[in-house]
This record gives structure tokens, C-alpha cells and sequence, in this order.
């Protein structure tokens, strides 16, 4: 029997009912309602993959639309298995919900396993797996941003060994903002194959050859810690600006009548700095009504490695500076002081030990002292047998720069300048010569040349 085609529409029709030879419904139209109704509703039994094509006739047709009712719960489509278990889905908001064994495209293009994604092959391990090169392309800004999930975790990067020829393989490089590469740091180049460095201009190398490691050329290190042609330099935090007083206006108040000025310090893991520029003063005139300050403006700094500051005061008309208060964060700008002056603490320091220190093992060997550039030994010195201490012989060396300065020799315990005799007149020996005699054996016997 030759097939008939109907070609109408079927708003144009009473209610239709398309029945197959089993006479199962897969089709009903209420023209009434303008929707297909019946239990189960719409059921396609195509006998050829052919007869599943939608094409529409002009190319600005979309071929095939599913719309949600209003206020959608259920999914807006769902792939089955022939059980009838859902292997894939569009939710109510779009979500495309993928199988747990994995996301295939093209020949594993693209492959996801449970919590892992693998690109070009299927993931084992890590939670983001690719075979193959990561490229950023593009006119806009590229990071790849690693966070470790907690302080205590690391980023770790793992390469292969790579072998080259002329070329060094770059691992990683800097570029600054006028387009200037300012690090490398790569595996390998032309005269020192088996080294590692660090390349920041034509001059500038980390060398390293077994445990050691060399700064400023690609040379062979003999060192833990070897330096080529340069110099060590430490920096230090400079001291903070002055911080602003003012009588606080809080009433009653612990400090005494009298002039008053504040310092700020600096505080890091290596040091403090020296007191910072001196604050204006301020008078307290009736501790009794106006007896508090406060302070603003307290200085913060721009280096990370500040942690903390330290506040000192002069007490009532005084001049030297004491420990006030202590501020743990490099933040905060404000603090009421209602400290009594016999309540301060430690003097201000006088030397700037924010640059370091020199440890053997746990122990501080050294210290590095600014403003004065000073080498404070945190330990005793000794010089083996046989070595000299070699002094100027222009301007010479002075051992005690004050009389007030303390000296030992020979193990007598270290005292100040002595005090000698008046000079003798004429030739005579009498009770002032003798006099002189016996400061000069008592000053030879303090400082450990006589016993």
C-alpha cells in the first residue's frame, strides 16, 4: 500500500488520536486545550535512526526548544539508559549533570573520573591532570594562581630532568613593567651544564654544584656559600616618623604635672629600630581634671617584616625615653596613655638591630648595629696561637672610646678610668711621688697586669 501524506496543521483539526499498529498511543492533540494530553503523553518508536532527525526548512529556525513551565521543579531533559536510569541531565537552571565514570571528547580530549579531571588522558591521581602543554594566550592579563589551602601547606612544582643543547630551559621568568626580563631561573646553559642558576642580568648568576652555592658568576662554588666580586649588605628598617599629642580630655589621669614627649620604634623577628622622630610635646597641668594624652598618628610601616611598635615616653619634664606600651600589629594609629612614670619600662634603644644577626647554630654570634655600624659580638672572641692584632699606624686604635667604658685584663673584673695623682714639681721625690707610685701599682693591679 503506497504511503499518503497529510500535510496540515494540527490546530486546523479536531481532536486527533495518531495510533501505532499495536495500536499504542504516541501521540493525542486536544485542539480545544492546543496541547497533546494522554497518559503517557508523547512515546516515538522510530524503526531507523533516520526517522530521529529534526531539521528545520530555513537556517534561522531552531530546531528543537524545550521550555519549562512556570516555576519548573523537574529536569528539562534526561538521557536514559534502556533500565531507565538517568546517565546524563539538564536540570530546571541549565546545570548539565555528567556521568560519574567521565566526560569523553573526542579520544579522551577530555575525561572526567569521579572528583578528577584529565585533559588528554584519564586523570589518576591529581585533582587536575594534563598531558601535554598549558598555554595562555590572549591579550589580557595571564596568571595561574596557586592558594594553598591552610598556612601550613606548600606548593610544591615537580619537573622532569630536562636535557638541552644550546638553549637553557626557562622555568619560570620576570618581566617588569617597561617589558625589561629581570629573572630567569632555569636548568642548564652554555658553560656550566650540570649548574643551576639564577640569571638577573649578563653578570648576575646563582651557581650551584652539589651542596654549594655560588653568587655572581657561573663559576664552580668551593663553598657552602660562595660570593664572586661583590659584597654582603644588610639592610635595616628605618626608623618611624613622630607620632601627635594631645592632652586627652578623658578626666582624671595616673600621670604626674609636666612636660611630656613620645618616640616610636620598629619591631621585627631580627630587632628593633632606635627611637623615631621625637612627638611635640605636651603639659600636663592638673593630673587631677586633664591627667591622660592621647596619641594619633602613630607611624606604620611599609615593610611586611614589621610586626609590632613600640610607644616610649619621658617621664614628667624629663628627657630620657621609656618603655610606654607595646603594640602588637603594625596598624593601629591611636593610644591613650594613663601610665604613671614610675610604671615605664626599658630605656629607648640606641642601636638599630633590624638588619640581623650572625647565629652558629641556635647561638647569636653577632650582631650588626645601626646607625653606628658597629659589629656587636654576642659571645666571646678568641684568636688562635700564633695570630697577632694588628693595629693602624697613622691615626691608631683606641681600646675604650669613654673614661667611663669598663676594662679587664687577665681576668680581673673589667673596671673605669682610674684616678691619678697631681704632677711633680722639680726633682724631688717625696710623699707625692710616692703617691703616684702607688695609683700606678693599684691601676696596674685593677686592670689585671699585677696580681
Amino acid at each position: 500500500m503506497p504511503a499518503i501524506r497529510v500535510v496540515t496543521r494540527l490546530q486546523d483539526l479536531d481532536d486527533v488520536n495518531f495510533s501505532s499498529v499495536a495500536d499504542k498511543e504516541f501521540l493525542q492533540w486536544d485542539n480545544a486545550t492546543g496541547k497533546a494530553v494522554g497518559t503517557p503523553g508523547v512515546v516515538l518508536t522510530p524503526d531507523s535512526s533516520a526517522r530521529n532527525t529534526l531539521q528545520p526548512p530555513d537556517a534561522a529556525v531552531v530546531p528543537l526548544t524545550l521550555k519549562g513551565a512556570a516555576s519548573q521543579s523537574a529536569d528539562l531533559l534526561q538521557l536514559l539508559a534502556s533500565g531507565g536510569s538517568v546517565l546524563a541531565k539538564l536540570d530546571k537552571d541549565g546545570k548539565l549533570t555528567l556521568p560519574q565514570n567521565g566526560l569523553a571528547v573526542g579520544t579522551n580530549d577530555i575525561l572526567v573520573s569521579g572528583n578528577r579531571t584529565g585533559f588528554g588522558s584519564s586523570p589518576t591521581a591529581d585533582k587536575v591532570q594534563i598531558s601535554g602543554d598549558l598555554g595562555l594566550v590572549g591579550s589580557y592579563t595571564r596568571y595561574i594562581n596557586l592558594r594553598a589551602g591552610d598556612t601550613a601547606s606548600n606548593i610544591h612544582f615537580g619537573f622532569p630532568d630536562l636535557v638541552t643543547g644550546a638553549g637553557a630551559i626557562h622555568l619560570f621568568r620576570y618581566t617588569n613593567t617597561s617589558g625589561v626580563v629581570g629573572l630567569y631561573i632555569y636548568k642548564g646553559d652554555n658553560s656550566v651544564i650540570s649548574n643551576h642558576g639564577l640569571l638577573g642580568n649578563a653578570n648576575s648568576y646563582l651557581c650551584k654544584d652539589g651542596r654549594f652555592l655560588g653568587i655572581g658568576s657561573a663559576t664552580t662554588p668551593f663553598q657552602r656559600l660562595h660570593l664572586f666580586y661583590g659584597h654582603f649588605r644588610f639592610e635595616f628598617v628605618s626608623t618611624p616618623g613622630a607620632c601627635t599629642a594631645a592632652l586627652a580630655g578623658a578626666g582624671a589621669g595616673n600621670l604626674s604635672a609636666g612636660a611630656y614627649t613620645y618616640k616610636v620604634t620598629y619591631v621585627t623577628a631580627a630587632g628593633e629600630t632606635t627611637g623615631g622622630t621625637t612627638s611635640n610635646s605636651v603639659t600636663v597641668v592638673d593630673p587631677g581634671t586633664n591627667g591622660q594624652i592621647s596619641l594619633t598618628g602613630i607611624p606604620t610601616s611599609t615593610i611586611a617584616d614589621v610586626t609590632a611598635r613600640k610607644l616610649y615616653r619621658t617621664t614628667a619634664g624629663g628627657s630620657t625615653y621609656k618603655l610606654l606600651a607595646t603594640l602588637n600589629d603594625n596598624t593601629t594609629t591611636t593610644y591613650t596613655d594613663n601610665i604613671a612614670d614610675g610604671s615605664l619600662g626599658a630605656t629607648v634603644p640606641t642601636s638599630n638591630t633590624t638588619a640581623g644577626a650572625i647565629y652558629a647554630g641556635t647561638a647569636k654570634v653577632v650582631t650588626l648595629d645601626y646607625p653606628t655600624a658597629r659589629l656587636i659580638l654576642n659571645t666571646d672572641l678568641s684568636i688562635d696561637a700564633g695570630k697577632n692584632v694588628v693595629l693602624d699606624t697613622a691615626t691608631g686604635t683606641k681600646f675604650g672610646t669613654a673614661s667611663t667604658q669598663k676594662i679587664g685584663f687577665l681576668g680581673a673584673t673589667p673596671a673605669v678610668q682610674q684616678t691619678g695623682g697631681a704632677a711633680t714639681a722639680g726633682g724631688t721625690y717625696g710623699a707625692t711621688e710616692q703617691s703616684m707610685l702607688q695609683k700606678a701599682y693599684d691601676c696596674l693591679r685593677t686592670f689585671g697586669f699585677l696580681s
